[in-house]
């Protein structure tokens, strides 16, 4: 999981310590969405090419108003579509909806809170526009990497920080911002390769031509996906007492606190590609671990009560029974570490699963530093508290 270091309130799982200051946000959202529609006029003026509207300057400012780190991208059609994206900064993908959830219906604009996938066309001009390489006759090489993330290498004569960017904006365009950051760890350039290299090749596919690209990224997603579990993991024998579970001993490194699960020192996991994907620093999304829409988080506690849970599997047993009933998820994890105590859980509807869990850790007597995480990266900012006046996680900043 990446933990967040800025202060970014909670979207998707809300609580009610931050309503006035996510009271505050909106109001800048409505502000925002209020300065477009009064401009209206001029900005479909600047969508025909007339008239001479800073339509750049006018969203990047209004924008910035709700995050600094906000994107956008507008482009003309017979219905304009306009682009509102976090990009690297995948932990604000909950505020990036809440903006786009509420644009007033008149706005008349299509609306998407992701890059959308688009044909080849539309990603040579964008990595014309942006850095004035023409892309047209590259190829490109995936290799697969572990836990079902993919390399991309596109063949240039360019390989400069400008062909490199080119790259990325030929990849996002192409494969679109549902598929390039949950699914692809590097997109590089290189020159292409000599026969020597081609017969050395490690574990490439054979150039493609860029109209494949996307295409042979879904067929390799669906090959990645064909090899996990084929029910729900809540309801599979792979997990639970009948589970093949594995042991894993790690090292961690001293410190004076420990964000996400960073002190973890001995644990069983009932799924090993999901454990070391945790773990191994690259980007993380549940959707490549569950092909039926599961989502994984886990319980941090700093230890236990007297007259509550005493370890890890009277928690695991607790929530298994809670959560059993409707299917809503099960425990497919724990582990112990160098001051915090930790389950992992895969849940079908997170906010449904919530309900259930929070009163079971709370009957358990945990204390009051104990949480709900998230190991999505677009949920890194997100965590619920098991108490009230539980205080934030590690890493996260101590007030909103």
């Amino acid at each position: 999981m990446v933990c967040c270091a800025r202060m970014t309130l909670r979207w998707a799982f809300p609580d009610s310590s931050e309503q006035d200051a996510r009271a505050a946000v909106d109001a800048r959202i409505d502000a925002w969405w209020a300065a477009l529609i009064s401009r209206r006029a001029e900005l479909d003026a600047f969508l025909r090419g007339e008239g001479r509207f800073d339509l750049p300057s006018f969203v990047s400012e209004q924008l910035s108003a709700i995050d600094s780190e906000l994107c956008w991208e507008l482009a003309p059609a017979s219905k304009p579509r306009l682009v509102i994206s976090c990009e690297a900064e995948r932990q604000l993908q909950p505020l990036v909806r809440r903006v786009v959830s509420r644009a007033p219906a008149e706005l008349g604009l299509e609306l998407f809170d992701h890059r959308p996938a688009e044909p080849l066309e539309a990603a040579l001009f964008k990595a014309r526009g942006q850095t004035g390489i023409d892309g047209a006759g590259w190829t490109v090489e995936l290799s697969e990497q572990p836990y079902g993330l993919l390399d991309l290498c596109w063949r240039s004569s360019r390989t400069d920080e400008k062909a490199q960017h080119a790259a990325f904006v030929m990849t996002q365009t192409l494969l679109g911002e549902k598929t390039l950051p949950d699914w692809v760890a590097q997109v590089t350039v290189d020159a292409p390769p000599s026969i020597l290299s081609k017969l050395l090749g490690a574990g490439r596919t054979a150039a493609l031509s860029a109209t494949s690209l996307p295409g042979r990224v879904e067929a390799l997603k669906r090959s990645w996906l064909d090899r996990q579990a084929d029910q729900p993991l809540l309801v599979s024998s792979r997990v639970g007492r009948d589970a093949n579970w594995s042991l894993v001993r790690l090292e961690p490194q001293p410190a004076s606190d420990f964000p996400g699960q960073k002190d973890l020192q001995s644990a069983r996991t009932a799924n090993v590609d999901f454990f070391k994907a945790t773990r191994s620093g690259a980007p993380f999304a549940s959707s490549r671990f569950s092909r039926f829409g599961e989502t994984f988080l886990y319980v941090k506690t700093d230890g236990f009560g007297d007259d509550g849970f005493s370890n890890t599997l009277a928690m695991e047993e607790a929530l298994d029974q809670a959560l059993a009933d409707g299917h809503l998820g099960r425990a497919i994890g724990a582990g112990t570490g160098t001051r915090y105590s930790y389950v992992d859980l895969v849940v079908s509807d997170p906010v449904r699963a919530l309900e259930r869990i929070v009163p079971v850790l709370r009957e358990g007597k945990l204390p009051r530093r104990a949480w709900l995480l998230f190991f999505d990266d677009t949920l890194a900012a997100e965590w619920v508290g098991v108490w009230p006046e539980t205080p934030p996680p590690p890493s996260f900043p101590a007030s909103q």
